[in-house]
């Protein structure tokens, strides 16, 4: 597919170099004529002023990084892109509304507790009748939540009841069972502000 747009795409004159680079992605580097060219079109016109989105509200939705693991410069690249298209729809006049939505209480988090409940049966999260207070300090670190993390997906991909005992620590975290309420709070990356 990639080589099909790569020979529909050769035949223009905008292009200063087109290449495959991997499974299905292409290169586009444009000549600096083109570039320069209309950028010097877009100025001169009168339009640059119109405001086509004036009223009306556009809600981009960008960033989304796996809440489970530690976020790396790579995650940068969809927020910037998104906060550029935010900003040229403010331009254009929209009410424009970003968000990164990083609030996520999916099955990594449920995958994570129930492993370390696994690991851990001792701990005062996971006796239901224990009363606080819980510890003030986490007990697991990035680190450990860099491997614990990776082993609880494997498992749960492998095993479907593995994949029931995440599915259940989900619900009852978002149903706010108390022990795994502050695990959470004080362990997992990307906590909820409140």
């Amino acid at each position: 597919m990639a080589q099909a747009v790569l020979d529909t795409l050769s035949s223009r004159d905008e292009f200063e170099k087109l290449e495959i680079a991997g499974p299905g992605f292409l290169n586009i580097t444009l000549k600096d004529s083109f570039i320069s060219n209309n950028l010097s079109n877009f100025v001169q016109k009168e339009t640059l002023t119109d405001q086509p989105g004036k009223g009306q509200t556009v809600v981009l939705d960008y960033g989304g990084p796996n809440i489970a693991k530690a976020m790396h410069v790579g995650h940068l690249r969809s927020s910037i892109i998104g906060d550029a298209l935010r900003r040229m729809c403010l331009y254009a006049g929209y009410n424009a509304l970003g968000d990164v939505h990083m609030g996520d209480w999916g099955t990594p988090m449920g995958q994570i507790i129930s492993e370390l409940e696994i690991r851990n049966p001792a701990w005062p999260y996971f006796d239901a009748a224990f009363t606080g207070p819980y510890p003030e300090e986490s007990p697991v670190s990035m680190a450990d939540l860099e491997v614990i993390y990776p082993a609880a997906s494997n498992a749960c991909k492998e095993d479907p009841a593995r994949l029931d005992l995440a599915r259940k620590a989900t619900l009852e975290l978002q149903d706010g069972r108390p022990g795994y309420r502050a695990l959470w709070n004080i362990s997992l990356p990307y906590q909820s502000p409140g």
